[in-house]
């Protein structure tokens, strides 16, 4: 499973090649990786959107669009690879992304564990899977007195 350190690096690492390209297609080979919404909408929605920049929260990388943010968690084995668009496609490459460019930027996933949310932008803070994630170790907020309420509670900091 990435760690938090490569998450930022491949996060770091897409912003380089696919910043301002436009998805003009989705295709998808493995329907489980899409969680909401459903196939049709997702394809539809992300048609024609921008990728304006690539952020991260926890493990969790966030595509920002024009109307939309994408997000992905790589769970175990996930990856992206930036390829041309004429590279034949791999056995475990289940989700295509037709970028403007002719490129392609493909998702692949040996154990078919990832996980993708395309959202309206203005539910992103309040989306549920960020509810339970602490904060960054780069996050502004994560100072003494944050540490200091946080070891007030006697509930255990992981379980």
């Amino acid at each position: 499973m990435p760690e938090l350190p490569e998450v930022e690096t491949i996060k770091e690492n897409l912003k380089s090649k696919i910043l301002n390209k436009k998805i003009i297609k989705v295709t998808i080979n493995w329907n489980n990786i899409i969680q909401y919404p459903d196939i049709s909408n997702f394809k539809k929605q992300l048609t024609n959107q921008t990728i304006n920049d690539i952020t991260r929260k926890g493990k969790w990388l966030i595509f920002d669009l024009n109307d939309y943010v994408l997000l992905s968690h790589l769970r175990m084995e996930g990856k992206y690879f930036y390829k041309e668009k004429d590279t034949p496609l791999l056995k475990h490459e289940h989700i295509i992304f037709h970028l403007s460019n002719n490129y392609h930027l493909r998702y692949h996933d040996i154990r078919k564990f990832g996980k993708m949310h395309l959202l309206k932008k203005k539910d992103l803070d309040n989306y549920y899977i960020f509810s339970k994630l602490g904060l960054d170790p780069w996050d502004n907020n994560l100072n003494i007195n944050y540490l200091k309420n946080k070891f007030k509670s006697n509930l255990p900091i992981k379980t």
